[in-house]
């Protein structure tokens, strides 16, 4: 998707594309929080027989919530307020962003349920899908005369990934029908005791991770965003490795943590050694190659890219250190420690990439997020230590 619109679309509209995205990534961080993080930790805790249906409740929960919130959004919309003149100009960006966060949401509830099962196999045919229906979506647009837009480029989106989350129901096969309302509130009150410092800990770490988008969007506009977003094209390929390993091992991990904490926290300190290094290869092997890759995979409407794409790649490298660590403690039930410590980290980031961007442009806009990172991560594994000494 980012290497046909990088192409297809100037900086401002790959850039206000890019802020749609961010928002989607807020939403559906908000309900990983309460509802799919919960279910994954959760689940271990559950008798087998209560397994699927305990998936049918969250997922009947989860869909109660994207109503609740599609309906407030459009409330909010209604109201204008003070974002009033700013929805007046992007007004046709609000109902795609909206249909595009909750779609990005139930397609990883799909995703998240198959490795919690076990299943993984309905993982890949869920992506296959997502992957399947945007390419047709993207050859369409290409055979098509129309002007291609950002808003059409979420609605793409969107429509990708509703295609997967409804393949993912279709194999899940969940008892809905079964689904009682005090259950249902059980399971609820059970999400909440730790999705709430969760849904914390998601908002001030997207506010650290998109620092640099609003930040830029604030000072440099659109085309700010567009800069920072292709320059990112290159080290994404490794990013989004990330997040699907994170669903493999997550499940695993909480299973250890059952039987064996010590093991628990050495796998995942294994794992994000192993992570760290690869991505130091990728990241050399994409800077040594930046002044033949940059034209050759984002055309020629980009210049100048190196010093973001190296700024990128720290950022990447201490991404992972912190997202191992986050991992691990979000296994352990610490919630709360996540948060507190994403808040502090978050401000850091904020004050950081302002000041950064002033002296630096977008790269210092990128770089005021690696130092938030960075604190994050060692603030998190300096609790891991501690909580590691204090097991018997």
């Amino acid at each position: 998707m980012g290497l046909y619109l990088v192409r297809a679309l100037g900086p401002a509209e790959f850039g206000i594309y890019g802020i749609g995205i961010a928002i989607s990534l807020f939403y559906s961080g908000i309900g990983n929080a309460l509802f799919l993080t919960q279910m994954v930790v959760h689940t271990p805790d559950k008798v087998i027989e209560d397994r699927r249906p305990y998936a049918a409740r969250m997922l009947t929960a989860l869909l109660l919530f994207c109503l609740l919130t599609v309906v407030f959004a459009l409330v909010a919309f209604i109201a204008g307020g003070p974002w009033s003149a700013w929805l007046a100009k992007y007004s046709g960006l609000g109902l795609p962003i909206a249909a595009a966060s909750v779609a990005y949401l139930l397609k990883d509830f799909f995703v998240r349920h198959s490795y919690t099962a076990r299943k993984e196999i309905w993982a890949l045919v869920v992506n296959i899908a997502v992957a399947f229906t945007l390419v047709v979506l993207l050859l369409l647009q290409y055979l098509s005369p129309d002007k291609f837009t950002s808003e059409r480029a979420l609605w793409f989106y969107s429509v990708s990934n509703l295609s997967g989350a409804v393949i993912g129901y279709f194999f899940a096969k969940l008892p809905l029908r079964g689904v009682r309302l005090c259950r249902m509130v059980e399971d609820a009150q059970e999400a909440w005791r730790g999705g709430r410092w969760a849904i914390g800990g998601v908002s001030v770490t997207w506010m650290q991770s998109q620092a640099y988008t609003y930040v830029a969007a604030i000072f440099l506009g659109p085309a700010g965003v567009g800069y920072a977003n292709a320059a990112r094209m290159l080290i994404t390929p490794f990013s989004m490795l990330v997040p699907a390993i994170n669903q493999v091992t997550m499940p695993r991990l909480a299973d250890l943590r059952l039987h064996d904490r010590k093991k628990m926290i050495r796998t995942g300190f294994f794992i994000t050694s192993g992570l760290l290094v690869a991505a130091v290869v990728y990241a050399a092997t994409i800077i040594a190659s930046a002044d033949r890759l940059v034209p050759f995979i984002l055309g020629d409407r980009f210049q100048n890219l190196r010093p973001i794409i190296i700024t990128w790649s720290i950022v990447l490298l201490l991404q992972l250190l912190r997202d191992g660590a986050g991992t691990i403690i979000q296994v352990m039930k610490n919630f709360r420690v996540l948060m507190l410590a994403n808040t502090l980290s978050a401000v850091a980031t904020v004050v950081s990439a302002v000041v950064l961007m002033k002296l630096y442009g977008v790269p210092g806009a990128i770089l005021g997020t690696g130092i938030g990172e960075l604190l994050l991560a060692l603030m998190l594994w300096r609790f891991i230590w501690n909580e590691r000494k204090n097991i018997n």
